[in-house]
């Protein structure tokens, strides 16, 4: 039973050799086994690797692999136990190492199927047409969010109108400091009299018709200076954020019924002049809840801003990217909520209004194809600019097992014990713990001058005893010292009589 055992578990790992093998140097050498390369947005993506085998079929030999080792795990534990013994201790490890591999290889297939290599392009009815678009390499760009923030900042900066209060506001009166000596304030005071004005103090912040404090000047630092390298990284940040669902429901935008993210359609609502056509559209692409939520969130504006043009607000809609205008923004301009762009124009205060990432965008299909060539890929620059996408700083997103390689541990020091604070000092005369670890025949001292005093305690009082007990057999008694009664004093009743 055992050799039959054996060779059936010999078996099974020269059945899954290969796929061990794989695993193994899957996870140590990227270069030659290209299949982190999907999982790693630095390398380029390849729809074949390892021996030809399409990704299928290879994620399927996997699971079977895995479903086949847990099996046999199990049919060990239970029927053979005691049998062999000593062969699962022999193969137990091997099994182990292998699951573990397969395991690992599965998160990195299943990572890399989430980077979709396709995105398919959808009619202005909403159905799914037969054409498909690659995707471009912006959307693996690493999300940046406090990138994104700073330079939406600084380009909300760059749009400010300078202002500030007249040079001679507060200074239009004669006034004059009265000078000490005569019990008021030294802070000028308007001249002349007839009026109640005359002699109210003038001038100061504090004073009625006064200037204000540091009066405003137009000559201030109103716009900030960017990076052109921040920005062009906070744009690409904002374009991947786009595509990813959860940013998207985050800030607050309906797309329950939305197929898919990236959204992109057809250039034939490039073409669109008509807001009929544009309402039907929204409608099909089941986007118009996203537009029924900016009408329901029309409101007035808290502030000094309704005094100046501002007087409502509402929730930002759909942003259109497009490649070229045929009259499409005729024809949505008139919906509330919706904004445009055109695609060789990208403002990041449009694609992540307030520094938050996650617009809901409508590609059209000309414009998706473009990105490629506007913002380059892994291994071609920006055909505009010579710019390349930037490096991300971890091409391998488990950290954990990364941290765990035995490489790693390697190289790296030992965990340090965690150092106590050092304590603060005591008085040994006051601490007798601390008196004991300096002097141990402290605690003896200490002891036999309280058993002294116990004894000279013993001692004295049996010699008062004794004394006591002699004067008691002489007769003697102490003499009482003479006390004066008061007497009360008499009344004058009692005195007469």
């Amino acid at each position: 039973m055992g050799n039959h055992l054996a060779t059936c578990v010999c078996t099974l790992l020269r059945s899954a050799n290969r796929t061990a093998v794989w695993a193994y140097g899957i996870l140590r050498n990227k270069e030659r086994f290209p299949i982190l390369r999907l999982a790693c947005p630095s390398r380029p993506w390849r729809e074949r690797f390892l021996g030809k085998k399409p990704y299928s079929e290879t994620l399927i030999s996997i699971f079977r692999c895995q479903q086949a080792i847990s099996a046999w795990k199990e049919d060990f534990s239970r029927k053979y136990r005691s049998v062999v013994k000593k062969v699962l201790d022999n193969v137990g490890c091997q099994l182990t190492v292998l699951y573990l591999n397969i395991t690992n290889i599965i998160v990195a297939v299943s990572q890399a199927k989430m980077a979709r290599p396709l995105v398919s392009v959808y009619d202005d009815k909403g159905m799914v047409t037969s054409s498909t678009v690659k995707m471009p390499a912006v959307f693996t760009m690493p999300l940046r969010a406090d990138l994104v923030q700073f330079v939406h900042t600084v380009m909300r900066m760059n749009r400010r109108h300078p202002y500030a209060v007249s040079k001679e506001a507060g200074h239009q009166t004669s006034a004059q400091s009265w000078g000490t000596g005569r019990a008021v304030a030294r802070i000028p005071r308007v001249r002349g009299g007839g009026t109640h004005r005359s002699g109210q103090a003038a001038f100061g912040n504090m004073c009625r018709g006064g200037r204000m404090f540091a009066p405003t000047s137009t000559i201030r630092r109103w716009h900030r200076k960017a990076s052109v390298t921040q920005k062009r990284y906070a744009i690409c940040s904002a374009i991947a954020a786009t595509g990813v669902p959860p940013l998207v429901f985050a800030r607050g935008h309906v797309i329950d019924k939305i197929p898919e993210l990236p959204m992109v359609i057809s250039d034939k609502i490039e073409g669109y002049k008509k807001t009929r056509e544009a309402v039907a559209f929204l409608k099909c692409l089941n986007a118009w809840d996203d537009i029924q939520k900016v009408y329901n969130s029309v409101r007035k504006r808290a502030g000094k801003g309704k005094m100046r043009n501002r007087r409502m607000k509402r929730k930002k809609g759909p942003l259109i990217i497009y490649n070229q205008d045929n009259g499409i923004r005729k024809a949505f301009r008139n919906i509330p909520g919706i904004e445009f762009l055109q695609v060789d124009k990208m403002n990041l205060l449009r694609l992540a209004p307030g520094g938050h990432l996650g617009r809901f965008c409508i590609w059209t299909e000309g414009a998706f194809r473009k990105l490629d060539s506007l913002y380059g890929t892994w291994k071609r620059p920006s055909s505009v600019t010579k710019w390349r996408l930037p490096m991300p700083k971890m091409t391998y997103t488990d950290f954990t097992r990364l941290i765990r390689s035995e490489e790693i541990q390697k190289a790296i020091r030992p965990r340090m014990k965690p150092q106590r604070p050092q304590s603060k000092r005591k008085d040994p005369l006051k601490c007798p713990t601390l008196m004991n670890q300096l002097n141990p025949y402290a605690s003896v001292v200490k002891r036999s001058a309280i058993l002294l005093q116990k004894a000279r305690e013993v001692a004295r009082k049996d010699m008062i005893e004794g004394k006591r007990k002699s004067a008691k057999i002489l007769g003697w008694r102490p003499k009482r010292r003479n006390i004066k009664k008061k007497l009360p004093k008499k009344t004058e009743k009692e005195a007469k009589k």
